[in-house]
């Protein structure tokens, strides 16, 4: 019986290690999950140098900033779209975007696109 209670208590303490390791684990990934991502939204850092690739954009009335966001990752003018929606939500520019016609670079950073977008820069071709 006392052989049976150790492998027991043994096999107990064992499962202890291995949850409290697989929290570690999670807490490890999910906070350079975390670190990432905040580093992404808060860099505002271009997807490519100059001289970059241009892609037009033609923003319509109603469109969301997911949907533009969405079109423009495919576009290869930012790398992800999440991130740039929580950078537009951060930003000065939020709900500020305007329909019409743009060409964007993957050089500019999320700031000059959201410029471009709500019209601060002047580059519109309508």
């Amino acid at each position: 019986m006392k052989t049976e209670e150790r492998t027991w208590r043994a096999v107990t303490v064992l499962i202890k290690c291995l949850g409290v390791a697989a929290v570690i684990f999670i807490l490890a990934v999910g906070g350079k999950m975390a670190y990432q991502f905040g580093y992404h939204v808060f860099a505002q850092q271009p997807l490519s140098d100059p001289p970059g690739k241009e892609a037009a954009l033609t923003v319509r009335e109603g469109e969301t900033i997911k949907e533009i966001a969405e079109i423009l990752e495919a576009e290869g003018i930012i790398q992800d779209a999440l991130v740039f929606c929580v950078q537009e939500r951060l930003s000065k520019y939020q709900g500020e975007l305007k329909p019409g016609t743009y060409v964007l670079n993957s050089a500019q950073t999320p700031e000059e696109i959201f410029q471009i977008l709500t019209g601060v820069s002047g580059e519109t071709d309508e």
